[in-house]
């Protein structure tokens, strides 16, 4: 049991100039809200700046939303009549890919706006 390097948190992307202090703040804040994705910095970057009025609520919500889908296409796939023997009988959890691209999450991110104006 060496010296351990510990792990170092995801690189907050750079802030452009021009961006505001709460900008590359929120920035810094939904990189962490993405670190297991495969999103970079520089995406997380213009997610935000597409978004500029949004908290960082939403940011969790979109997440959120891309990965509710993504189970729900693993159950549709799967069949409603097959999910027990698919999730009980496995040897792990259930295997299923989140579509977590910059384009994906504009995608979501303007349905959920949209959303949010409806109910407005």
């Amino acid at each position: 049991y060496g010296r351990g390097v510990a792990a170092q948190p995801a690189a907050a992307p750079a802030a452009a100039p021009g961006v505001t202090r709460e900008t590359a703040f929120l920035m810094g804040v939904c990189s962490g809200i993405f670190r297991n994705d495969p999103v970079s910095p520089d995406e997380v970057a213009a997610l935000v700046q597409a978004f500029p009025d949004q908290p960082a609520e939403f940011f969790a919500a979109l997440r959120a939303r891309v990965y509710d889908d993504s189970l729900l296409r693993y159950i549709q796939d799967v069949g409603v009549e097959n999910l027990n023997d698919a999730l009980v009988k496995a040897d792990g959890p259930p295997q299923f890919e989140a579509l977590v691209t910059l384009d994906s999450l504009l995608e979501y991110g303007r349905q959920l706006v949209e959303e949010r104006e409806a109910r407005a």
